[in-house]
């Protein structure tokens, strides 16, 4: 009789034990949204009620890609003391979408945990996305993205495709820029083959550029870049320039008010990766010519001379900056139209301090901007000496205002822009006195950030 009643006391101080556990955990309704259609780039509220103690909030954001891939990402909030003090109420939680990727709805998950871990229902909800339409009125600049050293098919081929699809939703871009290495390794006819067919994905004017990857050497010697012969090298010439539908490697494009020159590695003979020939030297000069008055940026695979500063391998090796050297900064010096130069071949990740650096600005004039690569083999900092393998892109963006040139990178890996990052430049003025007609003054405005390394880690 006794064993009876000892368990009857167990059964009932069980189910006690358990109802006061149950008790103990979260619970949360009403999940709500402060508008029924998003706005990309426009921040909106996600709000939910709650009972007992809340320690953290998740949110869960679920997208649909182009290929009908299902993808997540969850961010938890810690709650502030308030919240956490209180054992009911209202929980409200500012969001952005930054990129709507491919298709136009979000699905949301929403849930709660206390401080030992117990987790609440979970709530989910659909919201639709819009982006906002840009009147041709009120876009008063051009925007250009800078895709470099793609290295294609390559390494990090699904963060290649993000890459596409994001540039495919931003509708105001109005040219993309290829700065060369656009090939993996030899310029072969089936890495040319996989480029073309890739780079179709993009739905706006590519300007490709000539790099060393892309005609330099010699076909499929594994681990090795053999210097390839004279005929050979012109032969993948031929094919860069057939594949991307050019006549020449080396072209000029009028931009709003600005020059835009894009120039290609493309000795026959150099020893050096990064060799301009003769001919597009001779070019280069009477285009400038008459175009004097005409702020100029040049897209070029390899950076100025002297514009970078660290460990990095190729930093101090002549054969990898924009050859010939004494040439193109005598034609630079002539010129004090040009104020940009946009480069790839170093791999220069925004978390290196020579992203955005005084280094960069050439004799005084001119400033070198420098861009990652797309193949994971990015230099993260100045003391890195190889490249560090790697997932994550990250693409600039140059805002050709009338006034001055905006510079913005992108996170393809974390979907937002880079607002700490963000560059102003405005175009150099040059005024020819009439006393001196022979000579020009220049006025210049550059906008450095300091400590761009401890920024940028800092800001993740």
């Amino acid at each position: 009789m006794k064993s009876k009643v000892f368990i009857g006391l167990m059964v009932i101080i069980s189910f006690l034990i358990a109802e006061h556990i149950h008790a103990e955990i979260p619970k949360i309704s009403n999940l709500h949204f402060s508008v029924n259609t998003a706005i990309m780039g426009e921040e909106f509220t996600i709000s939910i009620e709650f009972e007992g103690d809340v320690d953290s909030l998740f949110i869960e954001n679920t997208w649909e890609t182009k290929k009908g891939e299902i993808k997540k990402e969850t961010k938890e909030y810690t709650m502030p003391q308030d919240i956490q003090e209180k054992q009911k109420g209202v929980i409200i939680q500012k969001w952005k979408i930054v990129n709507p990727k491919v298709k136009l709805y979000r699905i949301f998950k929403v849930w709660v945990k206390d401080k030992a871990g117990n987790q609440s229902n979970s709530l989910s909800g659909e919201i639709k996305v819009k982006i906002p339409e840009i009147k041709l009125e009120e876009k008063n600049y051009s925007h250009i993205v800078v895709l470099s050293d793609l290295h294609l098919p390559g390494r990090n081929i699904p963060m290649k495709e993000e890459v596409i699809e994001n540039i495919n939703s931003w509708s105001d871009v109005d040219m993309i820029v290829l700065l060369g290495d656009i090939c993996a390794e030899f310029g072969t006819v089936e890495e040319y083959t996989y480029a073309k067919k890739f780079l179709d994905q993009l739905n706006k004017p590519l300007y490709p550029v000539v790099g060393n990857h892309d005609y330099l050497y010699e076909d499929n010697i594994p681990g090795k870049h053999v210097k390839a012969s004279y005929t050979i090298r012109k032969k993948k010439l031929q094919r860069f320039k057939e594949t991307f539908s050019l006549q020449e490697v080396f072209y000029s494009k009028r931009v709003g008010g600005y020059l835009l020159i894009f120039l290609s590695t493309d000795d026959l003979y150099s020893g050096n990766n990064t060799e301009i020939s003769g001919k597009q030297i001779d070019w280069l000069q009477s285009e400038l010519s008459k175009n004097k008055d005409i702020p100029t940026i040049i897209f070029f695979h390899a950076p100025l001379k002297g514009t970078l500063m660290g460990n990095n391998k190729y930093v101090g090796d002549d054969k990898h900056i924009a050859q010939p050297n004494r040439k193109i900064r005598k034609i630079i010096l002539e010129n004090a139209q040009i104020f940009l130069w946009i480069s790839g071949h170093y791999h220069i990740a925004p978390t290196n301090a020579n992203f955005n650096h005084k280094v960069n600005i050439y004799e005084q004039q001119v400033v070198n901007i420098h861009n990652c690569d797309m193949d994971g083999r990015s230099h993260l900092s100045e003391a890195d000496y190889e490249g560090k393998g790697h997932s994550n892109i990250w693409t600039n963006s140059l805002y050709l205002y009338p006034d001055k040139v905006i510079l913005k990178t992108y996170d393809h890996k974390k979907n937002r822009w880079l607002e700490e990052l963000k560059r102003e430049i405005k175009p150099l003025k040059v005024i020819v006195p009439k006393e001196e007609s022979g000579l020009r003054k220049i006025e210049s405005s550059l906008r450095f950030q300091g400590d761009v390394d401890q920024n940028y880690q800092n800001s993740h």
